[in-house]
Order: C-alpha cells, then sequence, then structure tokens
C-alpha cells in the first residue's frame, strides 16, 4: 500500500527545502491522461470518500473522521476493519492514506471540526482531473513543501530510462553516498576542516542507511506510482530455474506526464536569481538539479553563472553555501572561490 502523502514514508528523508509553495501543474492535457487519472486507484478511492462525505462529516479534535464515521467510511469503500472496536480513524491506514489523498487532491476541505467534499468531485474535465491527480500525485513525492530526493530520484530514473528498470537497481540510484573518509579535508564552501561527521552531515549521508532501507524505500515509492498508474510492473523470468524473477518498472504515459511537470514544469525560470534557483536545486539530488538548472544556465554565460553563484554563496548558510559553490565548480570557467571571510581568494 502507497504510504500517505502527508506523511513521511520511512522516517529517514534526509534534509531538505521548501520549494516555496510551487505546485506542479499538468505538462499535458488529453481526455486518455485525464481518464487513467480517474480510474487510477489512489484518485478512485479518494473520490468514492468524498462523494460519501457529501456536504459535512463530523471530525474529532486531531482532525479525523469520529470513529463511528469511520467505520461507516470503510464500510463504504471496501477497506476491512481491525479487529475489535475501533478508537480512532489513524488505526486504519487504508482509510487515513484515501483521506490524505483526497484532501491533496482537493475533494475535500477538513476545517475545525467538520469537513466537507467539494465541488472538483463533479467536474470531470480534463483539466480538472488531471490538477487534481498531480495534486496527489506531486504530493506522495513531499511537493510542494518537502521534495523527498529518493523518491524523486526513483521518477527520475524511470523517466531517463528507455527500458523498464529493476528494483535493485533503483535501489542503487537511491542510496545515499559513503560517508567521507578525509578527516583533513577542506570545505568547498568555506576552506575550513570539518569532521567526517560535520561533512557528512552537509552532504546528506546517514550512517544508518543502507542498500535494505533504499530498497524498501524504493519498493514503497513504486507501489505508491503504480496505485497512481503512473507505472507499471513488468515480471521477469528469472536467470536460475525454480528462482524468482525480479520485477521491472517502467513509467506509463501519466507517469511520464508527472515526471516532466515536475522536473521541466517546476524548473526554475531562465530570469530567476540564484537564491531561487539553490531553493530548488538545494532541495533535489545533483543529477536532478542538473536537468532542472538546464534554462536558467542556458540564459546567461558560464562565467556569469559562476559569478551570480559565488555572490549568493557568500551569505547563504553553510549547507546552502556548500551546494552552490558546488555546483558553480561543475559548471567553469572558475574565477575564484570566495574564502571563509568572503573575499575572493583561493582557486580550486
Amino acid at each position: 500500500m502507497a504510504a500517505s502523502p502527508a506523511r513521511n514514508r520511512s522516517g529517514r528523508h534526509r534534509t531538505r527545502v521548501a520549494w516555496e509553495g510551487m505546485i506542479p501543474r499538468p505538462s499535458a492535457v488529453t481526455p486518455g491522461l485525464a481518464e487513467a487519472a480517474l480510474t487510477c486507484a489512489a484518485l478512485a478511492q479518494a473520490r468514492k470518500l468524498a462523494e460519501w462525505t457529501g456536504a459535512s462529516r463530523q471530525l474529532t479534535s486531531s482532525g479525523v473522521l469520529k470513529p463511528a464515521l469511520a467505520v461507516e467510511a470503510c464500510h463504504a469503500l471496501g477497506i476491512e476493519l481491525p479487529p475489535g472496536r475501533l478508537r480512532t480513524a489513524l488505526d486504519v491506514d487504508e482509510l487515513m492514506h484515501a483521506w490524505d489523498v483526497a484532501c491533496c487532491a482537493g475533494y475535500i476541505v477538513p476545517g475545525g471540526s467538520r469537513a466537507h467534499a467539494t465541488g472538483r468531485v463533479a467536474e470531470t474535465s480534463p483539466e480538472n482531473v488531471l490538477q487534481c491527480w498531480l495534486n496527489a500525485a506531486s504530493a506522495e513525492l513531499g511537493l510542494p513543501d518537502e521534495p523527498c530526493g529518493d523518491c524523486l530520484t526513483v521518477l527520475h530514473e524511470l523517466s531517463m530510462a528507455d527500458r523498464p528498470l529493476g528494483l535493485a537497481g533503483l535501489a542503487e540510484a537511491v542510496r545515499p553516498p559513503e560517508q567521507p573518509e578525509d578527516e583533513e579535508a577542506l570545505c568547498p564552501a568555506c576552506g575550513e576542516v570539518h569532521g567526517p561527521a560535520d561533512l557528512a552531515a552537509m552532504i546528506g549521508y546517514d550512517e544508518d542507511d543502507d542498500l535494505d532501507d533504499s530498497l524498501e524505500h524504493v519498493e514503497s515509492a513504486v507501489a505508491s506510482l503504480m496505485s497512481y498508474g503512473a507505472a507499471t510492473a513488468l515480471a521477469v523470468a528469472a536467470a536460475i530455474p525454480g528462482a524468482s524473477g525480479e520485477a521491472r518498472v517502467r513509467l506509463t504515459p501519466l507517469g511520464r506526464m508527472l515526471a516532466e511537470s515536475v522536473f521541466v514544469g517546476c524548473a526554475p525560470l531562465a530570469d530567476a536569481d540564484a537564491a531561487a534557483l539553490m531553493d530548488v536545486l538545494g532541495a533535489v539530488p545533483p543529477k536532478i538539479a542538473a536537468q532542472m538548472a538546464a534554462p536558467w544556465l542556458a540564459a546567461r554565460s558560464p562565467v556569469l553563472a559562476v559569478r551570480e553563484l559565488l555572490a549568493y554563496a557568500e551569505s547563504a548558510v553553510p549547507a546552502q553555501r556548500m551546494i552552490a559553490v558546488a555546483f558553480a565548480a561543475g559548471i567553469g570557467p572558475f574565477p575564484s572561490l570566495p574564502s571563509g571571510d568572503g573575499s575572493p581568494s583561493r582557486r580550486p
């Protein structure tokens, strides 16, 4: 089951930066895409829940359906209840996921002690359906406020592939970088020596992360994409008779629309300043950042791009400063790096 878009998928997400409330817009609007969105499992359940909610349903102080109403909603949606008396709707994951999807899609609006369905449920124009679908699907990626680098990496890897990808390969792609070992390494942002723990924190390394964690996260992200009709899984025959084959995943047309809406539609504008650029690039893995920065880089010469990034780095917080300097270093030519006191005194 896909994780709730309003909740951390595994609790292991690394530092993220808000995209200033950026909401993706559909990169393409067609009747075929709208039909696929309307009939996908996640949106179908959310719409059914919104229709059941109707004009008004009572909520608890926690903002969820009262237990008796939660039981009624589960019966309406065909959701199996846990044994015994239901204490809170929060104990029914499938119901809470449908509730969160409905809220993110704009089908249900909770307010105070009650919630009501909106007119978006009845509005089935392709534009409305796809925007509602995109609102909910992008929330699974942590957008707009808390982009999840791992989930975005899964989507990006699938969008760039010309063939179905295996889960193990996707897990390798989202696996965090190795912990720095050089205790005397100079920080490229300030020229000072940090311990391994400091450097690890700045690049998002978590010593508790391993390949098993990455695989679990990938499986959850893929399950989420599939529930939205954005991906399909293909069974591949095992290389050894009797062994289990590895599932391979590919994006559907809806999934490719999602990827384009996020990675192209949410890319910084060509005339954005360096601060706006880094608000986005600082929230995503380097490979995705390189793609999203393309319009900004194309609008200025390498020298001007580096100059703008270094000027931003002089007053940025350490983490963003390090990212900006590293990004500038990859552009070249590199006139100078600001020293710890802000003066341009070093060259790489």
